[in-house]
């Protein structure tokens, strides 16, 4: 059976569906007093509330989702294939950057920029941050020298951190990993963007010039076939970068203002031009 068909099933027997979510209302990481590294990097990476609890235990741990999976019955038995029903797996720094890498961006920035961002400040002593240490078991402060030698590890599921045996004699581990929620807020705060809104897509007919931005504009949505989020660096760079490239061949001609007068601008400006240094008043 497939999970659409046991759901399916389920609902004709009268039965809740099998694969369940909790209500992210009934889980607010902004009241924690203490996230994980996980937690912190996500906010870092995205600053939204949404990021950090999509990367809590306490939230993940009450899903039930579908999950392909191959088994053998016995050391010699054959191997049998299906959907069993599993919790969400615990959040790590490796599963994030594993997420991450299969984005096309991160909002601010990437989770291995994050990290190091995160481990920065804690080297600084700007964060307090405590761990079980796993000689003791007891919760301690991490000493912010300490970080000079520690990084992180995924074993059993969860993240540890020790030292690399290349880089020192520090024996130290620790696992549990806390860090201050509003100190990471503090330091990296939450950043409303303000919604952008283009202008009418200009066509390139008939005689004369259009402004540069209407050029790129057309270039960005594909001679108006596409929609896309004004804010969105990934779609700009490449409109520009095509836009350029005709321009420094001269296959498209540019006129600008220079002292009062419009006159033609050489091909040649633009050959090692970004779109962030274009010559004003194009």
């Amino acid at each position: 059976m497939s999970p659409a068909e046991a759901e399916s099933e389920a609902k004709r027997l009268g039965m809740e569906p099998l694969a369940s979510a909790p209500d992210p209302n009934d889980y607010d990481p902004m009241r924690e007093p203490f996230w994980t590294l996980p937690m912190a990097v996500a906010w870092i990476a995205h600053r939204t509330q949404e990021a950090v609890r999509n990367w809590w235990d306490d939230y993940r741990k009450k899903f039930l989702v579908w999950t392909f999976r191959e088994w053998r019955v016995g050391p010699d038995g054959p191997v049998h294939q299906g959907h069993l029903l599993e919790q969400r797996s615990n959040a790590t720094l490796v599963r994030l950057q594993m997420v991450d890498a299969r984005r096309d961006q991160a909002d601010l920035m990437s989770v291995s920029g994050a990290i190091d961002m995160l481990w920065l400040a804690f080297r600084d002593a700007s964060l307090e941050v405590t761990g079980i240490d796993e000689d003791t078991g007891r919760r301690v402060p991490i000493p912010a020298e300490h970080w000079y030698d520690l990084t992180w590890f995924e074993e059993n599921g969860g993240d540890v951190i020790h030292a690399d045996p290349r880089r020192g004699r520090n024996t130290a581990r620790y696992c549990d990993v806390l860090v201050p929620a509003e100190a990471v807020r503090e330091r990296w705060p939450s950043r409303s963007m303000p919604e952008l809104a283009l202008p009418e897509l200009m066509k390139p007919e008939g005689a004369g010039y259009m402004p540069l931005y209407c050029a790129a504009h057309w270039i960005a949505t594909q001679g108006g076939a596409v929609s896309f989020d004004p804010s969105d660096k990934n779609v700009w760079k490449p409109a520009y970068e095509q836009l350029l490239a005709r321009i420094a061949s001269e296959e498209i001609k540019v006129v600008g203002t220079r002292n009062d007068k419009r006159q033609p601008v050489p091909g040649y400006h633009f050959a090692e031009s970004d779109s962030k240094d274009l010559p004003k008043g194009i």
